[in-house]
């Protein structure tokens, strides 16, 4: 149901084309005449920059003020199973990137800085972001090896490699990545996996300042 609120005795334009897509809907190739209209401003769009879709966002505020936007840059697909699976995963070629706003979000840079992936054709996916009081900026990201199957299923294996980077000048330069799957590990839970998110740091006195992310051990989520 599409419920829309005009003006009396004024002209508008609608021609819609409703698709279907699982549990919602999408609406195409709507146009509305008016004096009074918005303009959308994308932080990021799909077939920028090279990438055929930019998926799994992840926001943070840095100490400066500045928003930092992380997300899966997925590249062109080189099969056509490809192109279908990245509508709903990182598949194939695919980047952790951010991209930057001084404004509070009016207005983006241009310039998308790739975090993981960068000159290779590995995927990286699920990036995971918390912004810490004493400034520093901690990035999680996975390290994806996935395997299709003769019609085109793709799956990852049961555990993933996942990574921390961290930022100490508000997102210009990064550490090197340290691969934390280790760590991690529980053995007695199962194997350790992760998805897109945000961490949070904990302000109650029991447990000032301690940060946490979310996680999957097995099947049971934790944190």
């Amino acid at each position: 149901m599409f419920s829309f609120q005009a003006l009396p005795r004024s002209l508008y334009y609608f021609t819609p084309m409703i698709r279907p897509w699982r549990n919602f809907v999408t609406v195409h190739d709507f146009y509305l005449e008016s004096t009074d209209m918005y303009t959308v401003n994308y932080a990021m769009h799909e077939n920028e920059k090279g990438y055929a879709r930019i998926q799994a966002p992840a926001l943070a505020k840095a100490a400066n003020g500045n928003l930092l936007l992380f997300a899966e840059g997925r590249g062109n697909p080189k099969t056509a199973f490809e192109r279908v699976a990245q509508n709903t995963l990182p598949v194939g070629n695919t980047d952790i990137i951010m991209r930057r706003s001084a404004n509070n979000g009016e207005t983006w840079e241009d310039n998308i800085t790739v975090i993981a992936g960068e000159g290779s054709d590995d995927t990286y996916g699920f990036p995971q972001v918390v912004a810490a009081t004493d400034g520093k900026i901690i990035l999680h990201y996975s390290r994806l090896t996935t395997s299709v199957t003769a019609n085109g299923v793709f799956s990852y294996p049961a555990e993933q490699a996942l990574y921390q980077v961290i930022s100490t000048d508000n997102g210009t330069t990064w550490s090197p990545p340290v691969d934390i799957t280790a760590s991690l590990k529980d053995i007695s839970r199962g194997f350790v996996k992760s998805s897109p998110g945000h961490g949070i740091q904990l302000q109650a006195a029991a447990y000032k300042n301690r940060l946490v992310m979310p996680l999957i051990y097995g099947e049971l989520p934790l944190r």
